[in-house]
C-alpha cells in the first residue's frame, strides 16, 4: 500500500498521504532507510524531513490551511502498527476542522482508525502529486 501512498519522493525521505487521514490534508513524512526511532535516522534524513515540512507548511499556508500540526507517535501503545518512524503533518483551515481532527483522533483511539476506500486513496494520491511536483 505504501507506494500508492507516495506524494512526494525525497532522496532521503517520501511523503505519503494518509490512507486513514485525520483531515483532507494529512501527510506522513517517512525515511526511505528503516529506522524505528528518530535517533536512528541519518542526518541527511533528518534534514530533508524538516526542509519538506516546511516547505509544506508554507505551501498550504498560502492556500489558506494556516493551521498545522506536526508530530510523531511510535511503538504499539500509540497505535503504530509497522515499526518505522514517521511523522504526521496534518492540516486544517480553520479551528471547527481542527477541533473535529482532534475528535476523530480521540474515536480512532477508542474505535480504531477508519480507512478511505482504494479509489478514493487513489484519487487524492494523483490530485497531490501534481500539485506538490514542483516542491
Amino acid at each position: 500500500m505504501v507506494e500508492r501512498q507516495v506524494v512526494y519522493e525525497g532522496k532521503h525521505v517520501n511523503v505519503l498521504y494518509n490512507y486513514a487521514p485525520i483531515s483532507h490534508l494529512h501527510f506522513l513524512i517517512v525515511p526511505k532507510k528503516h529506522c524505528e526511532k528518530m535517533p536512528e535516522m541519518s542526518g541527511d534524513a533528518f534534514v530533508e524531513s524538516k526542509a519538506l515540512t516546511f516547505k509544506l507548511i508554507n505551501h498550504y499556508y498560502d492556500q489558506g490551511h494556516s493551521i498545522a500540526y506536526a508530530f510523531s507517535k511510535v511503538e504499539v501503545r500509540a497505535g503504530q502498527t509497522v515499526p518505522h518512524y514517521h511523522e504526521h503533518l496534518i492540516f486544517t483551515a480553520t479551528k471547527v476542522e481542527g477541533f473535529l481532527g482532534k475528535l476523530r483522533v480521540f474515536k480512532n483511539m477508542l474505535f480504531g482508525s477508519s480507512p478511505l476506500a482504494n479509489d478514493e486513496v487513489r484519487r487524492r494520491v494523483t490530485n497531490l502529486r501534481q500539485e506538490l511536483a514542483d516542491l
